[in-house]
């Protein structure tokens, strides 16, 4: 049976193939395939994987420049290119040495910080802080020369603008995955203060309201609120109400103290789930404290406290707000 190349053919694609050159290209020049070309190798005892040349240049990369250009914003597929492997050899060994790669998605670098965690000093460190106790958690990577820890939070697409901000603020990446935005950032002096603050592990369950300055309280359950609160109105504007979540039965507790310190009065109580089935797997009940502010007046008090002066929020729960001043208190 007559071969699909001739020995010259096979020479000069396995010479380029060691020079560098992506075998699935010389798969497309030569109208052969991967498996095909590499028979050919071995019909004529030349070496199949390029580690056996030891004039390759392309184990001589330097991965954490590469890894840097990554993180900067250059996209995977032309650092690939540039270091003559494929994307997905290039992830591997991304993975192999501990670095963290991020899903395959539109991305938008944001830079350096412009905030901290440490200490929470500021009305920004404090929303954010409160936003990702509701929404955010923590990464962990660990490679096999070194372990890589990330912060992250993540929700809808219409909050795009909103997470932008975070973004901002943690010097971290916003990745557009289709419905969903999610922020990633690789600050390890945040991740650490952020473990401080019970993240670390199942955090939700943890969770108890920060100690930090008390002027400071009220803009970080503005931000709890916007990560995993709900305000809903209804079309005659009679009536309303503004629902507080958490797994974490202290964190709703120490919240609702904080309301009624402040005069407004509020109802929390557990609330349980059933057992449900999620992509084939049978998920136990669980419990989810619940909080609820009814009454009118301890609405427009809960409005006033939490949004007074207020510079960062999420806009579509202020609106439904502002609903409420159209009626009396």
């Amino acid at each position: 049976m007559p071969h699909k190349l001739t020995d010259q053919q096979v020479t000069e694609a396995h010479s380029r193939y060691l020079n560098g050159e992506l075998q699935q290209n010389l798969c497309r020049e030569y109208f052969v395939s991967r498996k095909t070309l590499q028979n050919e190798y071995k019909r004529l005892g030349l070496p199949k994987r390029y580690r056996k040349n030891p004039n390759c240049d392309r184990l001589t990369y330097d991965l954490e420049a590469a890894y840097k250009e990554y993180i900067n914003g250059k996209p995977l597929e032309k650092i690939a290119l540039e270091l003559k492997i494929t994307p997905r050899a290039l992830v591997t060994r991304f993975s192999k040495k501990g670095f963290w790669v991020f899903p395959a998605c539109r991305r938008e670098v944001i830079g350096t910080p412009a905030g901290n965690f440490n200490p929470v000093q500021t009305e920004e460190a404090a929303y954010w802080l409160g936003f990702l106790m509701a929404d955010g958690c923590l990464l962990e990577h660990k490679g096999k020369t070194r372990t890589t820890y990330a912060a992250a939070a993540c929700s809808s697409i219409k909050d795009k603008e909103h997470l932008e901000k975070l973004a901002r603020f943690l010097g971290g990446n916003l990745y557009d995955q289709g419905k969903v935005i999610q922020v990633v950032s690789q600050q390890s002096g945040e991740w650490a203060v952020l473990k401080d603050f019970n993240f670390g592990g199942k955090k939700a369950r943890r969770l108890t309201l920060p100690k930090i300055r008390e002027d400071l309280v009220r803009h970080l359950i503005r931000g709890f609120f916007d990560g995993d609160g709900n305000i809903w109105v209804s079309k005659d504007l009679k009536e309303a109400s503004c629902s507080f979540y958490s797994v974490g039965p202290t964190l709703i507790k120490d919240i609702s103290d904080y309301l009624l310190r402040n005069g407004i009065n509020s109802k929390s109580y557990i609330q349980t789930t059933k057992a449900h089935k999620i992509n084939e797997r049978i998920l136990a009940h669980s419990s989810i404290g619940k909080l609820m502010v009814i009454r009118r007046r301890d609405l427009c008090g809960l409005q006033k406290l939490l949004y007074a002066s207020a510079s960062v929020y999420l806009p579509r729960k202020r609106d439904k707000f502002e609903k409420l001043d159209a009626t009396p208190c």
